[in-house]
């Protein structure tokens, strides 16, 4: 089965007495939970977003659908109980980021991942399988830090692949593939000093169009081998990977 998902983002510096009506109190008090104004706005932001994409996609998910761009003023196409009646939850593990219609008492089967970019918000929503989603900069590109971040596997796999990948673009597409598998797995994020106790095999690289790529590979993670596959789109010296376990 193809991976099914759509792709929103938003600026994240929307402001929260516009759209209050759009959460309900649980909601609500997962956003003063947090403990920055930053991450407050960054909440507002992707919960509006995966709102926004269940009202307007719902059933029209695609294996190939571009990022969309949405604004304040596409955010006021729908009323404010509609949003109200979609109510998302946040990752506990064993459980997954998804939503709940309030008027509904099974789980939809629907889940997000969020990433972000100084001001903007990406959203990717899935509803037949679960995803996640990281983009990143291009990484330094010193010996020193690579070595401190990467296995010595992943450094020698480079010599395999350096003909699709330039060095910097390699290892900054791993560390999306890393941090997208670290939220889905559920463990957080790992301190820096941990991810190379990731380690990444690139199996199968092909291209699917100018710039954009569908990987597979496994990651071992303290001896258990993980099984993967990602969307990855490199644009403007960023990396966006769009990761599915197997």
């Amino acid at each position: 089965m193809k991976p099914l998902f759509n792709i929103t983002t938003i600026n994240t510096n929307l402001i929260v007495k516009d759209w209050v009506q759009c959460f309900s109190s649980e909601e609500l008090m997962s956003y003063y939970a947090r403990k920055s104004e930053l991450r407050r706005q960054r909440w507002l932001a992707s919960r509006m977003m995966v709102k926004y994409q269940f009202i307007y996609f719902f059933d029209e998910f695609k294996d190939d659908t571009p990022s969309i761009e949405v604004t304040p003023e596409a955010l006021n196409r729908y009323p404010k109980w509609m949003y109200r009646n979609i109510v998302t939850s946040t990752r506990i593990p064993p459980e997954i980021p998804g939503i709940t219609l309030c008027y509904k008492t099974k789980k939809m089967p629907y889940n997000f991942s969020t990433t972000y970019q100084k001001e903007r918000a990406i959203v990717v929503c899935s509803k037949n399988e679960l995803v996640s989603i990281d983009q990143e900069g291009c990484l330094p590109n010193s010996n020193g830090f690579i070595k401190n971040h990467f296995t010595n596997f992943e450094q020698q796999q480079l010599v395999l692949i350096k003909n699709e990948f330039p060095k910097q673009i390699y290892f900054s597409i791993l560390w999306t593939i890393k941090e997208a598998l670290i939220k889905q797995l559920g463990t957080g994020y790992f301190t820096l000093w941990t991810f190379n106790k990731v380690n990444i095999n690139l199996e199968r690289i092909e291209r699917m169009r100018q710039k954009k790529y569908s990987l597979q590979g496994t990651a071992t993670i303290k001896n258990e081998v993980i099984p993967f596959r990602t969307i990855t789109e490199l644009t403007d010296k960023q990396i966006l990977t769009i990761l599915m376990i197997k």
